[in-house]
């Protein structure tokens, strides 16, 4: 019993707790959706959602996600925040090697309300708590 909460403290002293007060002491260890890789969270939960909610619009979102994931997919949830988004949308916009008018919007800002979209997800979901000031990243 104490064993298992001494692992799940080492994970995530917030989990273990949760454990301790509820009194599950054998059920299946509550999964940490912020410590999980953002390629492992979006396979797992988000696509899985987004796909049964927007279908038709899912095809071509999941293009943006093929050049979003190898950029931040190795990243924690909990460790992606306004400043990580905004150089990866620096990078993406310095590799288009576009020039565009102030207040234009292009692939950048459509990569940025993808990864929008997944944060504001995780913190209705309450996947991560901190998700709600992250999606704040400027145009």
């Amino acid at each position: 019993m104490y064993g298992r909460i001494l692992h799940l403290h080492g994970q995530d002293p917030e989990i273990a707790l949760r454990v301790l007060f509820s009194g599950d002491f054998v059920g299946p260890e509550p999964v940490n959706h912020a410590a999980m890789r953002w390629t492992d969270y979006f396979e797992a939960v988000y696509q899985p959602w987004r796909t049964a909610k927007r279908p038709r619009t899912w095809v071509t979102e999941v293009g943006r996600w093929r050049r979003i994931l190898p950029v931040l997919g190795k990243k924690r949830l909990r460790d992606v925040d306004a400043h990580l988004v905004a150089d990866y949308i620096d990078e993406a916009a310095g590799r288009a090697g576009r020039d565009r008018a102030a207040g234009e919007r292009g692939d950048e800002a459509l990569h940025r309300d993808a990864v929008q979209a997944l944060l504001n997800d995780a913190h209705r979901q309450r996947h991560h708590p901190r998700a709600r000031r992250h999606v704040g990243v400027p145009y």
